[in-house]
C-alpha cells in the first residue's frame, strides 16, 4: 500500500507540471535524482501539523463547495496558475461522484524537497482515507511551503484503488 501511495505522491508531482516529464524514466532511483535534494532543513512535526490542518481547512472548503476561500486558501503558483471560477468547476465535476462526505482520516504525510522544475522548494504531501456516500478514496492535498513560511494547498487528486488516479489539473486559463 505504501508504493501505492508513494506512486500516487509522485503522480500528483508531475501532474501539477512540477517536474518535466521527460525527465522520469522509472524507479526509484530517478524519483530521489529529481524530486529530492538538499533541503534547507527537514520538515518537522510541527511543519507536519500545520500542512495538515491547512490541507483539512482546504478540504472543509471543498467539501462545501467555498471554492473562493479554497481558492484564497490555496497557494500562489495555484492561484496563478488557476483562476476561481475554474477551481470550482474543476473541483466540483471531479467531486460530484463521490456524493457527501461521511469520514476523512489522516493516512501520511510525506516530505518530498523539489530542487528543479516549475516550483522548486519544500512539499508535505497530506494523504486522507475518505470515505463519501457513494465510495471511498485517497485523496492528496500538496502542500507548498511558501515564503511567508505558510504551507499552502498546491494540489489535490484522488485514488479510488481501482485505476489511475485522477487530479485535477492547473490548466491556466485567460
Amino acid at each position: 500500500m505504501f508504493a501505492r501511495v508513494s506512486s500516487l505522491i509522485l503522480l500528483c508531482l508531475m501532474s501539477m507540471n512540477l517536474m518535466a516529464m521527460p525527465t522520469m524514466k522509472a524507479g526509484p532511483e530517478v524519483e530521489k535524482k529529481v524530486l529530492t535534494g538538499p533541503a534547507p532543513k527537514p520538515a518537522t512535526e510541527s511543519d507536519k501539523k500545520i500542512a495538515t490542518a491547512s490541507a483539512q481547512k482546504w478540504l472543509e472548503y471543498a467539501d462545501t463547495r467555498s471554492w473562493e476561500r479554497a481558492w484564497a486558501a490555496s497557494s500562489d503558483f495555484y492561484r496563478n496558475e488557476m483562476p476561481v471560477s475554474h477551481m470550482g468547476n474543476l473541483m466540483y465535476q471531479h467531486r460530484k461522484p463521490f456524493g457527501a462526505l461521511k469520514d476523512r482520516k489522516v493516512k501520511n504525510v510525506t516530505y518530498k524537497y523539489l530542487k528543479e522544475g516549475t516550483l522548486p522548494g519544500e512539499y508535505l504531501i497530506v494523504a486522507f482515507d475518505s470515505e463519501f456516500e457513494n465510495q471511498k478514496v485517497v485523496e492528496v492535498v500538496v502542500t507548498y511551503k511558501e515564503k511567508d513560511n505558510l504551507w499552502r494547498a498546491s494540489g489535490y487528486m484522488t485514488d479510488d484503488g481501482k485505476g489511475k488516479p485522477k487530479s485535477v489539473e492547473s490548466t491556466k486559463v485567460h
